[in-house]
């Protein structure tokens, strides 16, 4: 079921997006540690959460305005 899953992203959002997951990596490990663990979360990791999923949304302009649009 998983693997018909990575297939339909692939075919919907294209493979560039797929490659861009890896970068929210750090971000989930953030927030689950931040929620799960209640580990401190000091402003300087908020800032580099902000900056990658800023990067990640940039990159990603033209197929969110397809996207969009389409809906």
């Amino acid at each position: 079921m998983a693997q018909i899953l990575l297939v339909q992203v692939v075919r919907d959002a294209g493979p560039v997006f797929m490659s861009l997951v890896n970068y929210q990596v750090p971000v989930w490990s953030v927030v689950f540690g931040g929620v799960l663990l209640a580990e401190p979360l000091p402003p300087s990791l908020l800032l580099a959460m902000a900056l990658i999923l800023a990067g990640v949304a940039l990159s990603q302009l033209g197929a969110l305005s397809r996207l969009f649009r389409r809906g």
